[in-house]
């Protein structure tokens, strides 16, 4: 097992086809959240105590996990904070069952004017909102509202990377504002 402390509360673990074989597990026995699962992944998250000082604290923990080219995984787990601070949501993207959900939504769009960005991307047939916020006043006011008609999608820069990679833009920040007028 190699780790990389990202951040104070992100670390890297690359678990090797060695590492598996060692552990008498397989990527899709690992990745079916089983108890022996839950049980190597918290020896996982011991020894990357003693090697990167990285403390779970019992705190929340976002693990994701993916398939690397060499038979292993390669994890990537985030401490959550209770506390949202800025950077948290200065990024946020919502996943719409369909087109008509976002049409829904479009109205509380239409004198919106302090995003960063905003897009609306297709993939494997939903439509996820990608918008990024000046300042948390509007990051609660969109939130509660984005709720009713999407669901959130917790941010990753995994997430992000795919959807750069295999998604459709089909609305960007240039022409979504023109598209809004239209439609309403």
């Amino acid at each position: 097992m190699k780790f990389e402390k990202i951040t104070d509360s992100k670390i890297k673990i690359i678990f090797s086809l060695e590492d598996m074989n060692s552990n008498n597990i397989s990527a899709k026995s690992f990745l079916s959240n089983s108890s022996v699962s839950q049980k190597i992944l918290q020896n996982i998250l011991k020894e990357a105590e003693k090697q990167v000082g990285f403390q779970t604290d019992d705190s929340k923990l976002l693990v994701e996990a993916i398939m690397s080219t060499g038979g292993g995984l390669i994890f990537t787990i985030t401490k959550l904070s209770n506390h949202i601070e800025y950077n948290d949501f200065s990024n946020m993207f919502f996943e719409f069952e369909n087109f008509d959900n976002f049409l829904s939504f479009c109205p509380y769009l239409e004198n919106i004017n302090n995003f960063n960005d905003l897009s609306v991307i297709l993939y494997n047939g939903s439509y996820y909102l990608h918008i990024s916020l000046f300042d948390e006043i509007s990051h609660n006011y969109f939130y509660n509202i984005l709720t009713e008609f999407a669901n959130p999608i917790l941010y990753s820069d995994t997430f992000e990377g795919i959807l750069n990679e295999y998604g459709k833009v089909i609305l960007d920040k240039s022409n979504i504002m023109s598209f809004i007028k239209y439609y309403i």
